[in-house]
């Protein structure tokens, strides 16, 4: 399946559009979901897909401003059907490590 993402698109976080297209797939070579995300700046977010209980984890290798490789995971944590938790956290061997970000969304 495929997904569009829309925020700012701009260094001054004004100017807000279409910034992300991202696909969904079950790799058969590998026996696992993965995903694709493309962005309107050139680059383009590989990783794999995990599902545990009611969270969804999206896994990918993050390139730091130091050049060190962090692996990171995005997890969205189901609340309710109008509430869902979001973090980003550092990922190694089936383990979160330090949390960059927590928030929560909710359906207006």
């Amino acid at each position: 399946f495929t997904v569009s993402t829309y925020d700012y698109t701009n260094s001054q976080a004004v100017e807000q559009a279409k910034r992300n297209y991202g696909i969904r797939a079950w790799d058969k070579e590998v026996q696992k979901m993965k995903f694709w995300e493309f962005d309107v700046f050139g680059g383009i977010t590989t990783g794999e897909i995990k599902v545990e209980g009611n969270q969804i984890y999206y896994i990918y290798a993050y390139q730091s401003k130091s050049g060190a490789t962090l692996f990171l995971a995005d997890i969205w944590s189901y609340a309710d059907a109008n509430t869902y938790t979001f973090q980003v956290c550092e990922y190694a061997e089936g383990k979160l490590g330090k949390e960059y970000l927590s928030t929560v969304y909710r359906r207006k």
